[in-house]
């Protein structure tokens, strides 16, 4: 109210000038005026209805993202159009939690008012959105090798970027069988999800190598104790398998030739007895890719051959 009076005097105004009414119809404004002449003048009031009208008052929570199995991150947002002095606040919540599976989750407001002032506001609650993104997978596998003509070794690797104690493993494989040429070979990961849970993630894929070995004399005879259980059968295809062994080292291409077919035969005679014909494949193809060894390699003495605990064909390798 700004009363006026064309004389002098004082105004008292009821409720008091600067108070803020709360919202509703009809609301009663009074003036008293005081004339500062009371002999010639007589005080005077007045009162006037006026409507007040709600403020509008408007909640926006901040949208936010975070990775698949990461805690949640501290929910924030504004509220526009508190007016001075109410004690109006705000809190953030979301249906998603650190398990919560990738997505997009309603981040909603909830509102404190201790001095219940909320009615006279028009208020709009806005919605925002926590986005739960992918999260980073690695499978690695681990470099293996052999030499050629045994079973490849245990293949292993590590699994880096698991969440939530989420059931996820890995096989790992790789083509190279026994009787593979020497060279190397992808091992290569592939994930094991009973529960379903790799949607949530980016899975990246990092391929080992398996490298089979040239067979050497040692290994060669690695395979041959392994497989023959007669001594004097083993006994005389090492003999065979030294003289090719010889040849070799010699550089003699001819009695290189004679001695891997007379060993060939030998073998292909044990097919059936002391050999299967699988085992048979495997020593002649040994036989044929023996290589000269090097001074070091025919210094030292072999160590006796024997099988593996998980069934690999460990022979008497020279470190």
């Amino acid at each position: 109210m700004n009363a006026s009076a064309s004389v002098p005097g004082t105004f008292t105004y009821t409720p008091p000038a600067g108070t803020r009414l709360d919202a509703g119809n009809g609301r009663t404004l009074s003036v008293t005026f005081t004339p500062a002449d009371s002999t010639a003048y007589s005080a005077v009031s007045k009162n006037v209805q006026i409507n007040v009208t709600r403020a509008p008052l408007v909640v926006t929570p901040n949208s936010a993202t975070k990775l698949y199995g990461d805690p949640l991150p501290a929910l924030t947002g504004s509220i526009m159009g508190v007016q001075s002095g109410d004690n109006i606040t705000a809190t953030f919540s979301t249906t998603a939690t650190q398990t919560s599976p990738v997505g997009s989750y309603d981040i909603t407001a909830a509102l404190s008012d201790p001095a219940s002032r909320l009615g006279n506001y028009i208020v709009t609650l806005n919605k925002g959105t926590l986005t739960v993104t992918k999260a980073p997978l690695t499978l690695t596998a681990d470099d293996k090798s052999r030499p050629f003509g045994y079973n490849n070794p245990p293949l292993t690797g590590t699994i880096v970027g698991i969440k939530n104690g989420d059931a996820i493993t890995a096989n790992y494989s790789t083509s190279a069988i026994p009787m593979s040429d020497p060279g190397t070979y992808p091992i290569v990961p592939a994930p094991v999800d009973p529960s379903g849970k790799l949607p949530n993630y980016v899975v990246t894929v990092k391929n080992g190598t398996l490298t089979v070995e040239p067979p050497t004399i040692t290994s060669a005879e690695g395979l041959l104790a392994e497989f023959v259980t007669s001594a004097g059968v083993a006994g005389a295809l090492r003999s065979q398998l030294e003289a090719i062994q010889q040849a070799v080292d010699s550089d003699n291409a001819s009695a290189r030739d004679g001695a891997l077919k007379a060993f060939s035969n030998s073998v292909s005679a044990q097919i059936g007895k002391s050999l299967t014909a699988d085992q048979a494949a495997i020593l002649i193809a040994a036989a044929g890719k023996l290589q000269a060894e090097t001074t070091s390699e025919k210094a030292r003495p072999p160590r006796s051959a024997q099988g593996s605990s998980d069934g690999s064909r460990q022979g008497s390798f020279r470190p």
